[in-house]
């Protein structure tokens, strides 16, 4: 088990990601804004969520650790800064099976995000953390298209679980919390947070939720203000 010297309760935040010129990226939002600028917004929503991590980390006093969760097997020389754990082979339940249950090994608790919610802030993940130490088992980031920007837990999660949950769904977070509620020990002793509601970036016509989800935040770093004046200028383009 994982120990900050600071907290004897540990937080892995598993980032997943895709590495560009390596895998497809946003490729919805490429069908309006084109190839390139897809791209950059993946770029610069990772550097945002990057910015978050550090500030996360810092601010738990190392009782939150960062990890990039990588698609690609080879492709750990283009990410730096946080530690690499490669989602593995299947689809992507096996991933976020994999991911979960492996670093549920390292740390007391293992949270799950993606690159689709560049809004999210230092405080959503140490308000997670401390979810979690209060005795809470799981808690869930809910997504305005009905899947998660966030999902953490403090208790395995059998991977028919992971498996049986359809994703890219409306409903797709509820048959999640549907069938985690199903196993035995969690309906006895567990119960569920939920942080307040994101959109995930999946089209143009998601941007203007964005900024305004970001420009919510009290605490803005440099890096989210980037992608504010980028988003903007895709949407003044149009």
């Amino acid at each position: 088990m994982v120990h900050s010297p600071h907290s004897s309760f540990t937080l892995g935040v598993a980032v997943f990601v895709k590495t560009p010129g390596r895998s497809p990226l946003k490729t919805r939002l490429a069908k309006t804004v084109g190839i390139d600028a897809a791209h950059e917004f993946y770029v610069r929503a990772c550097k945002a969520i990057a910015q978050t991590l550090r500030i996360a980390e810092e601010e738990s006093q190392g009782a939150i650790k960062a990890i990039w969760a990588v698609a690609e097997d080879d492709a750990d020389h283009q990410w730096g800064e946080f530690p690499i754990f490669h989602q593995g082979p299947g689809n992507l339940g096996d991933k976020l099976h994999h991911v979960y249950g492996s670093l549920l090994k390292q740390f007391n608790s293992v949270a799950l995000i993606g690159a689709d919610a560049p809004q999210i802030s230092a405080s959503d993940l140490i308000l997670t953390k401390n979810h979690l130490h209060s005795g809470h088992d799981f808690v869930a980031g809910p997504a305005s298209d009905g899947g998660f920007y966030l999902f953490a837990g403090q208790k395995p999660i059998a991977r028919h679980i992971w498996l049986n949950t359809p994703y890219s769904q409306a409903d797709t977070l509820e048959k999640l919390l549907t069938e985690v509620s199903k196993v035995s020990k969690v309906r006895k002793t567990g119960s569920v947070a939920t942080l307040h509601r994101y959109t995930d970036v999946d089209t143009y016509e998601d941007l203007p939720a964005l900024l305004r989800e970001i420009k919510s935040n009290r605490n803005t770093g440099r890096e989210q203000l980037d992608l504010i004046k980028f988003c903007s200028d895709l949407i003044a383009k149009k």
